[in-house]
């Protein structure tokens, strides 16, 4: 089963650019190697991301989220089995939040 995942959250204070840059890294190698694919969005410290892939890996992946001390107040805000990827190409791509929202809505 492939499913899609939307969540919203809020990084902690203490996290640099320099650390979120570190973050989304080690999350693209990490989606890589599981075949997790998606987008991430950051304004200010409020994250917007969305992750694909076989559901039991993205149910895993959202469990570490949510356990992440780096993350507060994490929201889901959609989830999807799904028949194709949106974003096949990105293991983890960082985009500004509006051109996130102008892509979603650009390829449903």
């Amino acid at each position: 089963m492939l499913l899609r995942l939307a969540y919203v959250s809020r990084l902690n204070s203490d996290m640099t650019e320099e650390r979120i840059a570190e973050m989304i890294e080690a999350a693209a190698s990490a989606n890589a190697s599981h075949d997790v694919t998606g987008v991430i969005a950051l304004e200010g410290l409020r994250v917007c991301q969305v992750i694909e892939g076989d559901g039991a890996d993205i149910d895993r992946l959202f469990d570490n989220i949510r356990a992440d001390p780096r993350h507060a107040e994490v929201i889901e805000l959609d989830r999807a089995e799904v028949s194709t990827r949106r974003y096949p190409e990105w293991s983890m791509v960082r985009l500004p939040m509006v051109d996130m929202v102008l892509h979603a809505y650009a390829v449903l």
